[in-house]
Formats: structure tokens, sequence, C-alpha cells
């Protein structure tokens, strides 16, 4: 991952070649992340999940951009649903934690 351009052309090259490969979108979604793309990233890891609904990487991956474009409630919405997949999640829990803990806007 030092290199995630050469990492995101190599990948966009194996999603066209193999569309049907919900890895690569999870990997392109983790590339856009690390590139700190969010709202690039959404679409591939929505791919990855339609396939596997109870992914928790796909599911960290696509709450994690939602909580750092601003959408809360998104946000909350995935972590809660990582904690029924895996009840000890402490990334998700952490995150919830930290929602929580944030002052309502008025």
């Amino acid at each position: 991952m030092n290199r995630p351009d050469e990492a995101l052309e190599i990948l966009k090259k194996d999603a066209a070649i193999a569309p049907e490969d919900t890895e690569i979108e999870l990997a392109l979604g983790a590339v856009f992340c690390h590139r700190k793309e969010f709202a690039e990233a959404i679409p591939h890891y929505e791919k990855f999940l339609s396939e596997r609904p109870g992914e928790i990487d796909g599911l960290l991956g696509i709450s994690e951009c939602y909580y750092q474009l601003g959408y809360t409630d998104s946000a909350m919405i995935g972590y809660d649903h990582i904690l029924k997949v895996d009840p000890e999640n402490r990334q998700a829990r952490n995150r919830i934690n930290e929602l929580r803990s944030q002052p309502v806007a008025t």
C-alpha cells in the first residue's frame, strides 16, 4: 500500500477483466479510503456488500467512508450492523461511542 496510485491502476484493470470478483471491489474501496477519496470508495464497497452483505471488512470500510464524509446517521447504521455480526468489534464500538459523545447540532 505504499504505492496506492499503482495499486489503483492494477485493480481497475483487474476489475475490468473479472467484474464478478467482489474481492477486487473490496480492495478498490480500501485503496480509495487510503487515498482519502471516501466518496469514490463507497460504490466499490456497495458492490462488494451486495454479494457479501455480512462481511466485516466491507461493512467497516463503507461505515468509515460515511463517517469521514460526515454522514453520521449512515455511519452509525453501519457500525450497529457490524456489532450485530461481531459484538466484540472494537473499531465499531469505539466509533459508536465517539458518535454518541458528539454534541447534537441544533
